[in-house]
């Protein structure tokens, strides 16, 4: 959700994902930077080989959590 401050800039709200991730130590971060590669890696060939919309929908999940992180990793200078 966006919201306009009364200086009117905006405001973005943290999603759940967002306020997770800012919640972690850094080191836990970049364990979930291995997970999340290694798991997009993995549902994409499984749907290259069965066809399953579902494993490009996973796919697509861990990378917005991936994302998520790298946006964190960047917010603390790493």
């Amino acid at each position: 959700m966006i919201r306009l401050k009364k200086n009117k800039q905006i405001e973005q709200e943290q999603t759940k994902l967002e306020k997770r991730v800012a919640s972690l130590d850094t080191a836990e971060l970049i364990r979930w930077v291995d997970q999340t590669l290694f798991t997009i890696g993995k549902n994409v060939v499984s749907w290259d080989r069965s066809g399953e919309p579902e494993m490009l929908a996973e796919a697509e999940l861990g990378a917005e959590a991936l994302h998520a992180v790298i946006k964190e990793l960047v917010k603390r200078g790493m």
